[in-house]
C-alpha cells in the first residue's frame, strides 16, 4: 500500500492486475513470468501469486510455462466493448492500422442478404493518389477482398448459396468470373485467414481479414486498399498487419480463438 498525491492510501494489487491483463492483451504471444516481470517492473513472486489467482477464475491461461489471456478475459472485454457502439469501439485499432500501413483502411459488414459488403468505417490514406470510398457504400462480395474475407467464414449454407447463384460480372482483369475460381479463392481465404484482391478497381489492391464476435460468428472484415504497385511491393508485411488487426479486433469483441472453429 502507498499514498496517492492527495495523501489517500492506494492498494497496488488491483492496479497490478489491470497492468498484467493489459500486458497480456497487448502481446501476440504468451508471455513468460520473466518477461512479465521485466515489462511491469514487478517481482516474480508477486506476479506469480496474481497469475495463479487469475488462472483460477479463467482470466489467465498457463501455456507451457508462459501465460496468455483466458476465455473469461475475452468475455469481459466483449462486455466492455458493448459500452461503445460498433464500429466506434474498433476505431482505435483501425487508426493504428492506418498509421502502420499509410494506406486507406476500412471496416465492412455483410449486407442483410449476404450479397454485398457495406463500408461502415474508414480512414483515408494521406497519399495524393489513394483509394477512396464513402461510408455506407456497397460493393459485391465476390470482387472485394473484404467481401471474400467475410464470405469465406460465413455459415456453409450461405457460402454455398452465394457460390451457386451470384452473378459474377467482370470489373477488372483480376475479377473472379467463374464459380470454380470463387470456390477455390474462398477455400484459400479460409486457410490463410486473409483475402487479397484487385477485382473491383483497376490498379487498386486490397487485403482483408475477417472479424469474429464472442460467439465465433463472422460479423465484419477489416482491410486496407491502395495502389497495386504500393501494396504488392510490400504485400507480405501488409498482409501480416491486416491479419493481426483482424485478430485484435476479434479479441476485442470477445473471440478467444482466431479464427474460431471451421463451420
Amino acid at each position: 500500500m502507498t499514498d496517492s498525491p492527495a495523501g489517500n492510501p492506494i492498494t497496488l494489487a488491483p492496479l497490478r492486475v489491470m497492468q498484467l491483463v493489459g500486458a497480456l492483451a497487448a502481446s501476440q504471444d504468451a508471455l513468460s513470468l520473466s518477461q512479465l516481470s521485466s515489462q511491469l517492473g514487478v517481482p516474480k513472486s508477486s506476479l506469480l501469486s496474481l497469475l495463479r489467482t487469475l488462472a483460477s477464475g479463467g482470466y489467465v491461461e498457463p501455456v507451457d510455462g508462459s501465460y496468455r489471456l483466458g476465455q473469461e478475459a475475452f468475455v469481459l472485454g466483449a462486455l466492455i466493448a458493448r459500452s461503445r457502439p460498433f464500429p466506434d469501439n474498433l476505431r482505435p485499432l483501425l487508426a493504428r492500422l492506418n498509421r502502420q500501413c499509410s494506406e486507406t483502411v476500412l471496416i465492412a459488414v455483410p449486407g442483410d442478404n449476404w450479397t454485398e459488403v457495406v463500408y461502415v468505417d474508414l480512414i483515408e490514406s494521406e497519399h495524393s493518389l489513394r483509394f477512396k470510398v464513402a461510408v455506407g457504400s456497397r460493393d459485391p462480395l465476390y470482387c472485394t477482398a473484404l467481401g471474400l474475407a467475410m464470405l469465406a467464414f460465413a455459415p456453409q449454407a450461405i457460402r454455398e448459396t452465394y457460390v451457386a447463384t451470384a452473378r459474377l460480372k467482370r470489373m477488372t482483369a483480376a475479377t473472379i468470373t467463374s464459380r470454380t475460381e470463387l470456390s477455390a479463392v474462398l477455400a484459400r481465404t479460409r486457410s490463410d485467414v486473409l483475402a487479397v484482391g484487385s477485382g473491383i478497381n483497376e490498379n487498386v489492391t486490397a487485403i482483408a481479414a475477417p472479424i469474429f464476435d464472442v460467439g465465433g460468428d463472422v460479423v465484419a472484415a477489416v482491410g486496407l486498399a491502395g495502389l497495386s504497385t504500393n501494396v504488392q511491393r510490400q504485400e507480405a508485411k501488409l498482409a501480416a498487419l491486416v491479419r493481426r488487426t483482424g485478430e485484435a479486433m476479434s479479441r476485442y469483441l470477445g473471440s478467444a480463438v482466431y479464427p474460431p472453429g471451421q463451420r
